[in-house]
C-alpha cells in the first residue's frame, strides 16, 4: 500500500520545481530567443518538413502557433500558473500535463539551453507525475485522493536509482583511485561555485578523500537498496541521497537538480513491496500501468549512456548495429527514436573523475569592451565569478542560462555537440557566443541585463579573454580568485550596421 501523504508531498514538490524553473526561465527567455530566434528556426523546419504532423512529432512545441518571443514568455506564465495550481491541489493531473507540455515546448525551441541534467530529469519526472492521482485541496491536507497504481512505486525508485547510480557510474567508472583528490579540485573547477566551496576547498586533503569515499558509497552500492524487495533498506539510500543533495547544493549551483532529486526521494518513502498490476481490474489503472511498463522497458536501453549522450545515441546508426542493440527488434528502436523529441526517457551522469583538467584551477571567459581598441573595460556577469574581489554567489535553484553557458564556452565545450534533438544546432554551423557579443555591442537591453557591471562608455569593440584562475589562500582575505594566463581567445568583434542584421539568412543561424 502506498502512503497517500508522501505521494501528495511528492506531486506538490514537483509542482514547486516546475514553478521555480519556469519563473527562472522567464527572466532569461528574451535574450535566449534573440541569440537563436525561434521564428528563424521554425521557418527553416517548415521548409524541411512540409508535413505538419512530422513537424510536431520532431519539434513538439506550442510555438508553432506563434513563434514570437512574447509568446515564449506567455508559455512561461501559463506554465507557472499551472504549477501553482499543482501546489494548491487544483486539477493537479491536468495542471501537471500543462506544466510538463509547456516546459517541453520551451525545451524544444531552446534546446541548446535546456539540455542539461536538471532539464532532462525535470521532463522525465514531470511526465511520470502526470499519471499520479488528483491531489486534495491544500486546505484539506497534503495527500492525494487515492492510491497511485502499484507499479508507480517501482518506477519512482528505479528512476532515483538511475539518477544516483548514473552519477556514480560516470564519476567512478574508471581508475578513480588514482584521482582521490578529485573533490578538492572539482570545488574550484565547477561551473558556478558558492562561497562555501572556497572555504571547503582549503580543508585538509584527507577531508576531501573521506568525502569522496562517502560519495562513492552513496552513489554506487546504496542505490541498489532502492530496488531490494520486501525490505526497509531503501530508507538508508533515501536519507543519504537527500544529505548528498544538500551537500552539493551548499557547494555548487546546479539549477533545480538538487531540489528535484530531493523531491524524488520524498516520492520514494514507500515500502519496497513491488506489484505490477492492480489487484482489482480498472481500465484506467491498467492503461497507466502499461504506459509505465513500456517506459521502464525503454529506460533499459539508456542505461549504458550518460547525460552527455542521452539526447543523441538513439540517432547514431552504427549504435543500432552494435551489441547489444543489434539483438533488439528494429521496430522498438524506431519507437524509441520517435519518442526521443518528447524527452520522456533519459540517461544520467556528468563530470567524470578526469573533469578537472588542471588541478586547483578554473577557466574563465571574460568579456571586455573598448572605445579605441587600446583601453579595455570588463563586462561582469551577475552570477558567474569574473573578478578577484567579488565573492561567488549561491543562487540555485534559480538558473542563469547565459552565465552557465559562458563557463562551458570557456571550456571550449558546445552544448550543440551533444544535442541531436535539434539537428540544426547540432551541426554547430552557428555558435551562440558571437551572436551574443553582437547583441551586447548593439546595446540590446535583454543582453545587457545579463551583467551586473558594464563599461560607462558605449564600446565600439568587444573581445573575449580566456583566463586561468584559482582560489586565493586564507591569508588573502580581500580576494577570492587570482587570475593568470590571460589570452585573447577570439578576434575583436566590431559593431555591424543594423542593415546587416536585416539581411541575415536562416542558414547563418542554423
Amino acid at each position: 500500500m502506498l502512503d497517500l501523504f508522501w505521494c501528495g508531498a511528492f506531486v506538490r514538490g514537483v509542482g514547486l520545481v516546475y514553478a521555480v524553473s519556469l519563473a527562472s526561465l522567464y527572466t532569461n527567455i528574451l535574450v535566449l530567443d534573440k541569440i537563436h530566434p525561434t521564428t528563424v528556426l521554425l521557418d527553416r523546419v517548415s521548409q524541411d518538413l512540409p508535413n505538419r504532423f512530422s513537424r510536431f512529432t520532431k519539434f513538439p512545441t506550442f510555438s508553432w502557433l506563434n513563434p514570437s518571443a512574447s509568446f515564449l514568455q506567455t508559455q512561461c506564465v501559463v506554465g507557472f500558473i499551472a504549477s501553482c495550481a499543482i501546489i494548491l491541489g487544483v486539477c493537479s493531473p491536468v495542471a501537471m500535463f500543462v506544466s510538463w507540455s509547456i516546459f517541453l515546448s520551451l525545451a524544444t525551441v531552446l534546446s541548446e539551453w535546456l539540455c542539461f541534467p536538471w532539464d532532462c530529469l525535470q521532463l522525465e519526472v514531470g511526465f511520470l507525475t502526470i499519471f499520479m492521482p488528483s491531489l486534495e485541496l491544500i486546505t484539506n491536507g497534503i495527500s492525494v485522493t487515492e492510491e497511485p497504481v502499484p507499479f508507480m512505486n517501482f518506477v519512482l525508485k528505479y528512476l532515483l536509482f538511475r539518477v544516483i547510480f548514473g552519477m556514480g557510474k560516470k564519476k567512478f567508472g574508471g581508475p578513480f583511485w588514482n584521482h582521490t583528490d578529485y573533490l578538492k579540485w572539482f570545488l574550484a573547477w565547477q561551473p558556478c561555485p558558492t562561497p562555501l566551496a572556497w572555504y571547503f576547498y582549503h580543508l585538509p586533503m584527507w577531508v576531501h578523500k573521506f568525502n569522496l569515499v562517502v560519495m562513492f558509497i552513496v552513489e554506487i552500492p546504496l542505490p541498489f537498496f532502492l530496488l531490494w524487495p520486501n525490505s526497509n533498506l531503501y530508507m538508508i539510500s533515501v536519507i543519504f541521497t537527500i544529505l548528498l543533495q544538500i551537500g552539493i547544493a551548499l557547494f555548487g549551483n546546479y539549477g533545480a537538480f538538487n531540489l528535484l532529486t530531493a523531491v524524488l526521494c520524498i516520492g520514494n518513502i514507500q515500502d519496497n513491496v513491488f506489484q505490477v498490476f492492480p489487484s482489482e481490474f480498472s481500465f484506467g489503472a491498467y492503461f497507466i500501468t502499461i504506459i509505465l511498463i513500456l517506459h521502464t522497458f525503454g529506460t533499459l536501453f539508456y542505461l549504458p549512456w550518460c547525460s552527455y549522450t542521452t539526447l543523441y545515441w538513439i540517432h547514431v546508426p552504427r549504435i543500432w548495429t552494435s551489441f547489444p542493440y543489434n539483438y533488439v527488434p528494429r521496430f522498438f528502436l524506431d519507437f524509441l527514436k520517435f519518442l526521443a523529441p518528447f524527452r520522456v526517457i533519459h540517461a544520467y551522469g556528468v563530470f567524470g573523475y578526469k573533469s578537472p583538467k588542471r588541478k586547483g584551477t578554473r577557466t574563465s571567459l571574460l568579456i571586455e569592451g573598448s572605445e579605441d581598441g587600446v583601453t579595455w573595460h570588463q563586462y561582469k556577469p551577475k552570477y558567474l565569478p569574473s573578478d578577484s574581489e567579488t565573492a561567488p554567489k549561491m543562487f540555485a535553484p534559480y538558473q542563469p542560462r547565459i552565465d552557465h553557458q559562458l563557463w562551458y564556452e570557456g571550456q571550449n565545450q558546445q552544448a550543440c555537440l551533444f544535442n541531436h534533438n535539434n539537428p540544426y544546432y547540432r551541426k554547430c554551423s552557428f555558435f551562440w557566443f558571437p551572436r551574443f557579443l553582437q547583441l551586447v555591442l548593439a546595446q540590446d537591453p535583454a543582453a545587457l541585463a545579463v551583467f551586473r557591471e558594464i563599461p560607462e562608455q558605449t564600446p565600439r569593440f568587444l573581445r573575449a579573454v580566456k583566463c586561468t584562475c584559482f582560489y586565493t589562500e586564507y591569508s588573502e582575505k580581500k580576494k577570492w580568485f587570482e587570475y593568470t594566463e590571460r589570452s585573447v581567445r577570439d578576434p575583436v568583434v566590431v559593431a555591424l550596421p543594423e542593415s546587416h542584421w536585416q539581411a541575415l539568412k536562416p542558414e547563418m543561424f542554423l
